[in-house]
């Protein structure tokens, strides 16, 4: 019976009718000029060439992105296109993809844009008394099952194990051990791991000097749920609630740290990759023009344009982005998660970033 709802959710979910129910949120795409989009410009174009580069390497393997609706095209468009941009000057590539792209503005009651970013943490090859906190692999026995594969009129996967030849959830955080998996590497503090599993990819310093990246692998299906959310329902933090508040709550308070971690029974998996920041589309993220959407509103690899406020610096933020990346709390239309990007100053902006805003979507012409 649990396997017969979840689909019916599933199949409601992948509906292409606007408005669409999506995560109790109705949206609708509705087509716009130019110069409705705050900001547009000429230099804003060119300060996202780098991430439509970094899409256009998507667009171009055997097996592209997948498009949900013709209303966003056929990867030959995509194709077509990301042969003319590399053929196109800086000063030229406005027009073109004016002339190519129409902005369709989503239209939806409920806006948010936060932030994320790629944090340096302290880790080990080898499990020591300093290093003690396993960062683990995706486990052999996790097994993912695509609705489609069953019935081509659903959408979306189920994650689980077999236990006694029946399929059912894998284990929620609080039950996952490092005996689960092989752990990849060991890292120094809890809370690190803490960071990891919420930014999704990072880059660990061995005590040898040398660095390894590594990147998202899979998660156990568990919902997501955030754990700032639950130290304000518990009294501990008050709003705006903010990764520096979270973690000073966690530093101020170690003996309940694991008890507040698994509150969130999802439990993200990681893998070595050869350069950082690869986002799901598997291209490099570019800081300030790579956005985590919700695929299911959202095709990855789609240029989509954002207006919002920098919460750190209180100053408008106005960016052509691309859609490379996806995020357990991304869910639903105009919610996004922009990638600030490695630095100190990274990390400041990420914590501190959680401001309503504006989604365009580029779609064909």
């Amino acid at each position: 019976m649990y396997f017969i709802f979840l689909a019916f959710l599933l199949l409601l979910t992948a509906c292409e009718d606007t408005p669409k129910p999506d995560n109790a949120y109705a949206y609708r795409f509705k087509p716009v000029g130019y110069a409705e989009l705050p900001g547009w410009s000429a230099e804003a174009v060119i300060a996202a060439r780098p991430a439509l580069t970094a899409s256009c390497q998507a667009w171009q393997r055997p097996t592209p992105p997948p498009l949900s609706t013709d209303m966003f095209g056929t990867p030959s468009f995509w194709q077509n296109l990301c042969t003319d941009i590399a053929h196109t000057e800086d000063g030229d590539l406005t027009a073109l993809l004016e002339r190519r792209l129409q902005p369709l503005k989503l239209v939806s009651s409920n806006s948010l844009f936060t932030g994320y970013y790629q944090p340096l943490l302290e880790g080990s090859w080898e499990q020591t008394a300093t290093y003690a906190t396993p960062l683990l692999q995706k486990p052999l026995d996790l097994i993912t099952a695509n609705l489609a594969a069953f019935d081509a009129s659903l959408t979306g996967q189920l994650i689980g194990r077999v236990e006694n030849r029946t399929f059912i959830p894998y284990h929620p955080r609080a039950n996952i051990q490092a005996a689960d998996s092989q752990p990849l590497l060991w890292l120094k503090d809890p809370t690190d791991a803490f960071i990891l599993h919420i930014q999704g990819s990072g880059t660990i310093q061995l005590p040898d000097g040398n660095r390894v990246h590594v990147a998202y692998a899979g998660n156990n299906g568990h919902t997501y749920t955030a754990i700032g959310k639950v130290l304000k329902e518990q009294g501990a933090l008050t709003s705006p609630i903010t990764m520096p508040k979270i973690l000073a709550w966690l530093a101020a308070n170690p003996a309940r740290r694991e008890e507040i971690f698994n509150q969130n029974a999802r439990y993200i998996f990681f893998r070595t990759v050869s350069q950082p920041s690869p986002g799901t589309l598997g291209v490099p993220l570019t800081a300030e023009h790579s956005l985590a959407v919700d695929p299911a509103v959202i095709p990855l690899g789609l240029p989509v344009y954002l207006t919002t406020t920098h919460t750190a610096t209180g100053q408008p933020f106005n960016a052509l982005m691309l859609a490379q990346d996806t995020g357990s709390a991304i869910t639903g239309p105009n919610r996004g998660d922009i990638f600030f990007g490695d630095s100190a100053q990274a990390e400041t902006a990420a914590g501190a970033q959680a401001a309503p805003g504006q989604l365009f979507v580029l779609a064909p012409r």
